[in-house]
């Protein structure tokens, strides 16, 4: 299969809280034709959860003008298959899982400094 992600921009990742199911959000650039310079790519936004097959994909710009309908775009919709670029997001994710995390702190003082996390030891 050819590929569809020319690049991963910004990987985050939600455990949203002590209730729902926890998801990565990946925004990219895909790769279009017929070929377009780098910035003329589209700017897409992917919702990953765990489980195999659950991705949902969307442009960025069409998502920013409300559009939300499902079908093809030129149809006034704003719909992806998230299985076609399941396998790349996954790998994306991954590659993501290993950077540490920094997260802001605000101490009683009102001062904010930054800390640091492997992500494996993240939510321990």
């Amino acid at each position: 299969m050819r590929k569809l992600i020319r690049k991963i921009e910004q990987v985050a990742y939600y455990r949203n809280g002590i209730s729902g199911h926890p998801f990565h959000v990946v925004t990219f650039r895909q790769f279009e034709e017929p070929a377009l310079t780098p910035d003329e790519q589209p700017k897409m936004v992917a919702i990953v959860f765990e489980g195999s097959g659950q991705v949902a994909v969307f442009n960025r710009e069409l998502l920013g003008r409300g559009v939300i309908d499902f079908g093809l775009v030129e149809d006034g919709g704003n719909s992806w298959r998230g299985d076609q670029f399941e396998n790349e997001l996954r790998a994306a994710i991954r590659a993501d899982d290993d950077r540490p995390v920094t997260y802001p702190v605000t101490g009683a003082d009102g001062r904010t400094v930054h800390v640091t996390i492997p992500e494996n030891e993240e939510g321990s």
